[in-house]
């Protein structure tokens, strides 16, 4: 099933997306992964739970926040790629807690937002993962979480054929560009070769 269809079947949506808050990019790609800026429970630029947890706000609000805060990291996704199942894995997850003196339930917090990108990807959603606490957030919001992915057309690494520059991987694929790595091309094992509309050819392992 297609994320966006299993985020209809669990009653997900997107929120609306306001603009940055400073001087950053919503996103940004290197290679085959996409870091996304840190992402607060905000509608449309419009923050919709602010406290302290452990204080003025409970565990299972603060769940729910961080929740918000995962949506919005889907709708930059959503955004940045076109199509939220080019992810094929959650590498890193950063959680940032604004929190009282003496609590230390971070983890169970940011599992609001964790549980989100599991129940759409399965096992590939689940990334290492650090919950911080902090006494003060940007504009007094509960939370900042912010992931890095992995993106491409599969899972697989894309090995292409030539010995001058550095593999690009899923890029270089999805891209057709013309890239080559002699250790690549020795690791691949057995390989299916791929002509390239434009001329060249890929091989895959």
């Amino acid at each position: 099933m297609k994320i966006e269809a299993k985020m209809r079947e669990l009653g997900l949506r997107f929120p609306p997306l306001g603009a940055p808050g400073g001087l950053y990019a919503f996103a940004r790609r290197t290679g085959n992964l996409v870091y996304v800026s840190g992402q607060t429970p905000d509608l449309g630029g419009v923050l919709q739970i602010k406290g302290v947890v452990g204080k003025d706000i409970d565990i299972p609000t603060a769940q729910k926040a961080a929740e918000l805060a995962a949506l919005n990291i889907l709708a930059v996704l959503k955004v940045e790629l076109g199509d939220l199942d080019r992810i094929t894995q959650f590498v890193q997850v950063m959680g940032y807690v604004r929190c009282a003196e003496g609590f230390g339930d971070h983890p169970q917090v940011i599992n609001g937002a964790s549980q989100v990108f599991k129940a759409l990807w399965g096992d590939a959603g689940v990334g290492t993962r650090i919950a911080i606490g902090a006494n003060e957030l940007m504009t007094w919001t509960t939370h900042c979480i912010e992931p890095v992915q992995t993106y491409g057309r599969d899972n697989r690494c894309i090995y292409l054929e030539s010995l001058r520059r550095p593999c690009h991987d899923k890029e270089a694929y999805a891209n057709d560009a013309r890239c080559f790595h002699r250790i690549c091309r020795d690791r691949a094992g057995p390989r299916q070769i791929r002509r390239f509309p434009g001329g060249g050819y890929a091989q895959r392992g």
